[in-house]
């Protein structure tokens, strides 16, 4: 199960780590302005895609006991509603995986994806730029959004002796 490193649990969220240091980079690039918008939002899809996708994994991963605990009625679908209604930031990852996927607006939240440049340094013109999430009338850096579902997840998976932590300075997500 799985392909290219991604084969169990622990795998996803350390991918989902690195796909986060990746759009933390691209978002700090100044190499000028447009230079890498495409990488950078590229790479916060990925984060996206990720960070929901490891909820099929966590639901693989479980026994029939476990799935009990960790969803209201025993079922992925429940499971998965409860998660994203725990985590405002794992529900807006859910609807942009989703709107994507099928080409529409999100049915449960309505989102706007933007890009803002920030002038860095007005001798060079060195510009950068954060990507940005609007949910409901609010706007969200999407790096904040990833690491705060990134974050909660982590948290789960612990609580629910699914990933352990060998370094307890261990903060793949802060």
């Amino acid at each position: 199960m799985g392909a290219f490193g991604a084969r169990c649990l622990d795998d996803m969220v350390w991918k989902l780590a690195w796909e986060i240091r990746n759009l933390e980079r691209e978002e700090n690039s100044t190499t000028g302005p447009y230079q890498n918008e495409k990488e950078a939002e590229f790479a916060a899809f990925n984060c996206a895609i990720s960070a929901w996708h490891i909820l099929d994994w966590v639901w693989r991963t479980c026994n029939q006991e476990q799935k009990a605990k960790i969803s209201p009625d025993g079922t992925f679908k429940s499971f998965k509603a409860a998660m994203a209604a725990e985590c405002r930031s794992l529900l807006i990852c859910q609807t942009l995986c989703n709107s994507t996927k099928h080409a529409s607006p999100g049915r449960d939240l309505r989102l706007r994806c933007l890009c803002r440049f920030v002038l860095v340094d007005p001798d060079s013109n060195k510009m950068k730029f954060n990507l940005i999430v609007e949910a409901g009338g609010e706007e969200h850096l999407a790096l904040d959004v990833f690491k705060q579902a990134g974050q909660f997840l982590f948290e789960k998976l612990i609580a629910w002796n699914l990933f352990e932590v060998f370094d307890e300075d261990d903060h793949l997500f802060k």
